[in-house]
């Protein structure tokens, strides 16, 4: 298999060596599980998934392909004896590149803890999504079950826009380009190798426990929202209340989408960077209750993903860069994105993983934990078996460990005053 990378990938690829762009998935398991029996299981899955069997070559016209040739072998660590906290050790797999040149896009650390193991599952963000971490996990611990995986290959790997049912093509097709979708960049140079730069990042984690989940579902229903838009309003209210008077209580907030819905049947359950992004400025003033602030949290949301909005900017990043003589030394030209947003909230919601595999149970499983770079603070969740679980990952250097120990537990504070009558 070769295919030109899409430019959206290309662009991944290229500061994802400068730094991470990655995200995690940390799992607890009952059970024991070594490196060769991970590996063995690894293999099975390399015709199935894309980041498990591919790798990037140039060539000397500066054109990027991705091919299942000559692909490396896959890292597993292991950290025998090791103290460090599961968020230590996700760290440390997140804080240097990966080798595109030589593949694969996915790195393993294993932990074993007498009769338990931690697995540690890092990503490449250009191959993949947090649904698609979720896909990964299912089809391995059915592997290690002794099962056969469900549902269709995804080894070629095709890019969202590759992938739409031709219905939603036809309409984002005739739509306007924005105005960078037609800009030309001028390339004033050769591109420049940078160090891989990883920030001072600091992962804080919480669970909720079966019964409090359940009532904070039975809050949301109980308004009339979404569990997403109430999670969203607590967290931007304790943003509110610690920079609020400062920076004003118009607080932002951002969220993925996933747009699997918008692609053809048999690539919903592959492997993929299918995910768009929306932004919603909120007014979290003092005078509005957390209600208020989720109600129009799900408004927005609401009409930013009707009529093919939420889809529409990532449909419009398509295009193989074949115009551009050296896309590298274009991208080096490239300054980051404003951060105009307090945090992105990504929110897996229930996923599809059973509560054991075989002799392997899960016990617990924290992410998907983003990166956070260029000032960035994410909040990744997910509820399996019952139990909420959420990460939230911040750079130390936009403000001290102490200030997002304060927003933490402010935000889990405001959640549990909610239920508290449930």
């Amino acid at each position: 298999m070769k295919r030109k990378t899409a430019s959206a990938e290309r662009y991944m690829f290229f500061f994802g060596n400068r730094y991470p762009i990655y995200f995690s998935f940390a799992v607890r398991i009952k059970g024991s599980l070594d490196s060769s029996l991970l590996k063995r299981a690894l293999d099975r899955l390399k015709s199935r998934h894309i980041m498990l069997a591919t790798h990037t070559i140039m060539t000397e016209d500066k054109k990027q392909f991705i091919t299942d040739q000559g692909t490396g072998e896959f890292e597993i660590r292991t950290f025998a004896n090791d103290n460090r906290s599961w968020q230590e050790l996700v760290l440390e797999l997140m804080s240097y590149p990966f080798d595109v040149e030589k593949g694969p896009f996915v790195r393993f650390g294993l932990k074993n803890l007498d009769s338990e193991t931690e697995l540690y599952v890092i990503f490449h963000h250009a191959t993949a999504d947090g649904v698609s971490g979720i896909i990964f996990l299912k089809d391995l611990f059915n592997i290690l079950a002794g099962r056969t995986p469900e549902g269709p290959n995804s080894r070629g790997g095709l890019f969202l826009f590759q992938s739409l049912m031709p219905e939603v093509e036809e309409v984002l097709a005739k739509r306007e380009k924005p105005d960078w979708a037609t800009k030309k960049e001028e390339v004033k140079g050769e591109a420049v190798i940078l160090p891989f730069a990883l920030p001072a990042l600091k992962i804080h984690s919480e669970e909720l426990d079966q019964a409090t989940t359940n009532k904070l579902v039975a809050c949301a229903k109980a308004m009339q929202i979404s569990v997403q838009s109430l999670l969203g309003a607590a967290f931007l209210r304790a943003y509110a209340e610690c920079f609020g008077a400062e920076s004003g209580y118009q607080r932002t907030i951002q969220i993925p989408v996933d747009c699997r819905k918008y692609v053809k049947q048999e690539y919903r359950d592959t492997i993929g960077a299918f995910n768009s992004i929306i932004k919603m400025p909120i007014d979290c003033s003092p005078k509005r209750s957390i209600k208020q602030i989720a109600q129009e949290i799900g408004s927005k949301l609401k009409e930013k993903t009707s009529d093919y909005k939420d889809v529409e900017g990532f449909y419009f990043f398509k295009g193989y860069f074949d115009d551009v003589a050296d896309p590298e030394a274009m991208m080096c030209e490239f300054k980051p994105d404003p951060l105009d947003y307090d945090f992105s909230l990504s929110n897996l919601g229930r996923i599809d993983l059973e509560a054991s595999y075989g002799e392997w149970e899960i016990e617990s499983i924290y992410g998907p934990t983003f990166t956070a770079i260029n000032g960035e603070q994410v909040i990744g969740l997910n509820t399996h078996n019952g139990f909420m679980r959420f990460t939230y990952i911040y750079d130390k250097d936009i403000f001290p460990e102490q200030t997002g120990r304060r927003i933490w537990k402010r935000a889990f504070e405001l959640l549990l005053e909610l239920i508290a009558d449930k």
